[in-house]
């Protein structure tokens, strides 16, 4: 949250997680690790990638979204049980990162619709052809 909102130091307002949530919906495509397949297809469009398989082969393509998606499900994020104390400060410390966090799982989605809205319609124009 502050880096995203430029407050770097002092107490963080929830104008800052509205300045935070605006500059990722305006400057970031969002991907998440538990949906890999789903993630890679959002960036290798926005990013243009589907180049890459025409340059380098499926093959070499699928063989770099394996290393990718093998070294993230590798590493599983430490566990605090909901509920106990840890879990409640940890949550108080940082509760404008957990909102960030949230808002950014629904820029996701929204991204991840938009494609398919937008392969959609191509798919309706290149038919009226």
């Amino acid at each position: 949250t502050r880096y995203l909102s430029g407050r770097y130091g002092g107490k963080l307002t929830v104008h800052h997680l509205d300045v935070a949530r605006e500059f990722l919906r305006r400057k970031f495509i969002v991907g998440l690790s538990r949906d890999m397949p789903a993630t890679a297809n959002l960036f290798s469009h926005v990013l243009g990638w589907n180049h890459t398989v025409a340059s380098l082969g499926l093959s070499n393509v699928d063989l770099c979204y394996n290393d990718i998606f093998d070294a993230l499900s590798t590493k599983s994020p430490p566990s605090i049980e909901e509920g106990t104390e840890g879990w409640k400060l940890l949550v108080a410390q940082n509760w404008f990162d957990l909102k960030i966090y949230e808002y950014a799982e629904h820029l996701f989605r929204l991204q991840v619709d938009q494609l398919k809205l937008k392969s959609t319609s191509r798919m309706k124009d290149v038919s009226r052809i």
